[in-house]
């Protein structure tokens, strides 16, 4: 953003797509704060868990 880079086409998966919309619309900072605030709780990654068959792990993490 600050050096006025533009793509014509942007592909990415999970994580990915999300900085990449954030980046599309200008949303300096957006996933950064994400991040920062939420990627690191334990809540947030057990919730990701539990919810995943892949895993066969069923969890219960208080909030």
């Amino acid at each position: 953003m600050d050096h006025d880079i533009h793509f014509d086409l942007g592909i990415g998966i999970s994580a990915g797509s999300a900085n990449l919309a954030s980046f599309a619309a200008g949303q300096r900072g957006r996933n950064y704060q994400f991040y920062m605030e939420y990627a690191f709780r334990k809540q947030y990654m057990a919730a990701l868990l539990a919810q995943s068959p892949a895993f066969g792990v069923h969890l219960s993490v208080p909030a």
